[in-house]
């Protein structure tokens, strides 16, 4: 009985170990792309200030492009307007495209938007058409590139060389999973506390059950987060809502387990009179001196032997009286004093028979 929540302990966490490992090999969603650039350009600075890996290279290596473009679109004629309106004109800035890149332009600089290419080292060119590349701002996440040289020209940089390793999703459903965990361990304990027999088992058992299977349904809705990529607040809304029915089910069983707890103790103290005169009056038979004292004593102890156990308020004052004549026929019995052993005895029969008599007529 000792070691009873030894077993269930032991399977959670074998469980919640199995789901942690594969979950943080599984969904690690870490990705890092380096830069490489003159020394001391900004593309250092930046990939200082970012924790990004930087490969320092010569100045040469990023070339012009001078490659015909397609003019795709113009600005936006809404907001030229809008800007001469307020007398704070700017240059016009034109979207464009080549083999490799989207960018936008006005007459002093481009802003590259978008690169084209499959290659794995994106080279970013000091200048297109003539004017110098300032400013990057594209994907480089998921699609197979490893590097990106940028030349000194550039002053602006709004992409993203790494992600996270989890998302906040991933870290929602470990957080349910290992709730769920820690719930079913103090469900666990709540349930076996101060339990040393098997009636405290049974009583316990509703608790272990609650306990693991709301883990096991928390931990499939952690896995199913985690495949599905489910939104945070569904999980903990969803995990909710498990916990809730899990608890008020277990309510529901706690009361149960405290009426019938109390019942039991109601029960024992109603049959502990009986109970107790029927082992007083055995031990005074096995310790009578004489076969006609072990007679009037095992006397006794059948009348209490096979009377109605179950006492009441109303039978306080008949069994009060076979106490006291139970003491007397005892005293007779331990001093050897037939004839007082024979008469206490026959009048502790007859009080014993008259309150079974009103046991019975009370059922009646």
């Amino acid at each position: 009985m000792k070691n009873i929540k030894a077993l269930p302990i032991s399977i959670v966490t074998i469980i919640l170990v199995v789901f942690l490992s594969v979950s943080f090999t599984v969904f690690d969603k870490s990705q890092a792309v380096s830069i490489s650039g003159v020394a001391g350009s900004y593309a250092q600075i930046y990939a200082k200030d970012n924790d990004v890996n930087f490969i320092a290279i010569d100045d040469s290596e990023n070339p012009d492009v001078k490659i015909p473009t397609t003019e795709e679109s113009t600005t936006k004629k809404s907001e030229n307007a809008t800007k001469k309106a307020k007398g704070t004109a700017k240059a016009k800035q034109t979207e464009k495209e080549n083999s490799e890149f989207s960018y936008n332009y006005d007459d002093k600089t481009v802003r590259i938007t978008a690169y084209k290419g499959s290659s794995s080292v994106v080279t970013v060119p000091k200048t297109i058409d003539g004017l110098p590349v300032k400013e990057i701002e594209f994907d480089v996440l998921n699609k197979g590139i490893s590097t990106v040289e940028i030349p000194k020209s550039v002053t602006s940089i709004k992409t993203e060389f790494t992600s996270p390793r989890y998302t906040v999703s991933f870290y929602t459903a470990v957080a349910i999973a290992v709730l769920g965990y820690i719930f079913a361990v103090v469900l666990t304990f709540i349930g076996f506390k101060k339990q040393q027999n098997a009636e405290g088992t049974f009583y316990g058992i509703p608790f272990l059950y609650s306990g693991t299977a709301t883990y096991i349904i928390l931990t499939v809705l952690s896995t199913a987060a985690l495949l599905f990529n489910l939104n945070p607040v569904i999980q903990f809304i969803i995990a909710l809502i498990i916990v809730a029915l899990a608890l008020g089910r277990l309510l529901q069983n706690s009361a149960a387990r405290e009426l019938v707890t109390e019942r039991g103790e109601q029960i024992k103290e109603q049959t502990f009179f009986i109970k107790s005169l029927t082992i007083d009056a055995r031990r005074l038979a096995n310790s009578a001196k004489t076969d006609e004292m072990k007679a009037l004593a095992n006397k006794v102890y059948e009348a209490a032997h096979y009377s109605d156990p179950m006492s009441n308020s109303q039978l306080e004052a008949i069994e009060n009286e076979i106490e006291t004549k139970f003491n007397q026929f005892s005293a007779a019995v331990k001093s050897d004093n037939v004839a007082l052993a024979k008469s206490t005895a026959d009048e502790l029969v007859m009080f014993i028979k008259d309150r079974n008599n009103k046991v019975t007529r009370r059922k009646q």
